[in-house]
């Protein structure tokens, strides 16, 4: 029984062998086929970040004691803190996983470590719903990487292998955060529930998007419809006006980064598009109760 698994631990694992096991170097993996554990491996630990993009069909795993439902459109991110067993798979179950070494991934996320960070902050709920783009995104990656793997290894391959490996895990992590905004909107005792499909499409983009668009008119357009019926929609349905929500969503995500990234206040000032820094402080002031410097200090 193989308590903890690396990259290098799968080569031994004879009933790999026909589950389409790649490796582009001894840090990175690729598996085209995974229908299946090897008997001897039922249950383990990672010494590696393993993403598996599911297609179709479901993969039920249990993790950390609680059993995980990985269905079409999705991906399942298994981190070394977790422990996995007990996996069972659909006669439809189809994916793609891509592993790599936990030395190399800092190495490639060292220069933007909050990154390393909010990989992990989806360890309690790692199944993240993938949206049409996103899951776009990521099959093109895996194209790339079965290109890359049929290249010739030249002497800049290595360098050139990181650059790809490194967008793709950026592209993981951002899918993190905008699950991460999700679940807390879901999540908060402010928000009641609705039956009326646009104004739940309408909390959807609101969470899925990064705060950077603050007018009823951006939302009201994406949904082809007019502010005012958006308005009336919405306050209807939930007490609040859109705006107030668009407003509530940029305090929790302030709040959010404030908490849980190493920016700076400045920093995240811009990145929200905050006029300048005085501007954010008077907001978080204003909402918060405290500045930002004092908030952070108080809830980090």
């Amino acid at each position: 029984m193989v308590n903890r698994l690396n990259v290098a631990d799968i080569s031994v694992l004879k009933e790999f062998k026909n589950e389409g096991v790649r490796f582009l170097d001894e840090d990175v993996m690729l598996i085209d086929k995974f229908t299946s554990l090897p008997s001897d491996l039922q249950s383990f630990k990672l010494d590696m970040v393993v993403v598996v993009l599911c297609y179709s069909g479901r993969l039920q795993v249990n993790i950390n004691g609680n059993n995980v439902l990985v269905e079409k459109d999705s991906l399942l991110l298994c981190t070394n803190l977790h422990m996995l067993a007990n996996a069972m798979f659909s006669s439809d179950f189809r994916s793609s996983i891509f592993a790599v070494s936990l030395k190399r991934l800092e190495l490639l996320l060292s220069v933007y470590k909050q990154s390393i960070k909010t990989l992990f902050m989806v360890n309690d709920d790692p199944v993240l719903p993938l949206l049409p783009e996103e899951l776009h995104i990521f099959k093109h990656y895996k194209e790339l990487f079965d290109a890359k793997y049929n290249t010739p290894r030249h002497e800049l391959f290595s360098k050139s292998l990181d650059s790809l490996i490194q967008g793709a895990l950026y592209d993981v992590i951002g899918v993190c955060n905008r699950v991460l905004r999700h679940r807390q909107l879901s999540n908060s005792s402010s928000v009641k529930r609705t039956t009326n499909a646009l104004v739940q499409r309408f909390l959807m983009l609101l969470a899925d998007d990064t705060t950077h668009h603050r007018t009823v008119d951006y939302f009201a357009d994406k949904l082809c419809i007019s502010p005012k019926y958006l308005s009336t929609l919405c306050k209807k349905e939930t007490g609040k006006g859109p705006s107030i929500w668009i407003r509530e969503m940029l305090v929790e995500h302030i709040r959010y980064l404030l908490t849980n990234s190493s920016l700076s206040c400045k920093e995240i000032s811009t990145q929200l598009e905050f006029p300048n820094s005085s501007f954010f402080g008077k907001f978080v002031k204003q909402h918060l109760g405290t500045s930002p410097q004092e908030y952070r200090k108080k809830h980090q």
